[in-house]
């Protein structure tokens, strides 16, 4: 699902609906490239969703949680600032060519003193540290988690109490990824148990 961010009125007011393109977002030791839409309330998009169920931890235990957005993923922090160090302008987002939106998010989540310094600009516009309210409405989510436990299935994915009834994807407590690999795991589940219906006759 998305997550809830309380955005600055600056990015709310003029970048609602924006995406971010070819950046990664980072939460703990899992970082997913891809793009991310700005909304009134926070952000969605291919390089959220994958983190949520993270994030979703993080807020379960400590009630805070943040992550962090890599405004140049593809681009080590060495280049960056071999890009702006010796250049005459302190016009830092030109130098590194960061869109109205990603300059906006920097501007907001940049200290002024790091802002102004190379160096410290160009680690910062790699490591955006964001603030994560919570996560969107359950009404909102693409997949959920919750379901038949894992440990009240036989190999075969039959329910142990009751051998003849077969529960598989989304049925089950699994916590996978959204998209292609959650309904391959749900196709190749169906086509497991199958089989074993049909070899049990």
């Amino acid at each position: 699902c998305g997550l809830n961010i309380d955005w600055p009125k600056s990015i709310t007011e003029y970048h609602s609906g924006k995406p971010l393109k070819n950046i990664s977002i980072i939460h703990h030791d899992l970082e997913v490239k891809g793009e991310a839409l700005i909304t009134d309330y926070g952000m969605e998009g291919n390089a959220i969703y994958p983190i949520s169920s993270k994030v979703r931890n993080t807020l379960h235990h400590s009630n805070k949680a943040s992550i962090q957005i890599n405004l140049k993923p593809n681009q080590t922090e060495n280049q960056l600032i071999d890009n702006i160090k010796n250049a005459k302008s302190t016009n830092f987002g030109k130098l590194l060519k960061l869109n109205t939106v990603q300059l906006a998010l920097a501007k907001a989540y940049i200290s002024k003193e790091d802002f102004m310094d190379s160096n410290t600009f160009a680690k910062a516009v790699q490591n955006l540290n964001i603030p994560i309210q919570s996560l969107r409405p359950i009404e909102e989510a693409i997949s959920t988690v919750g379901g038949i436990a894992i440990s009240e299935l036989n190999p075969n994915f039959s329910l142990k109490k009751y051998t003849n009834t077969y529960t598989i994807g989304e049925m089950v407590d699994w916590d996978a990824p959204t998209g292609g690999f959650l309904l391959h795991g749900c196709f190749s589940m169906g086509y497991y148990a199958a089989q074993s219906i049909l070899n049990s006759k």
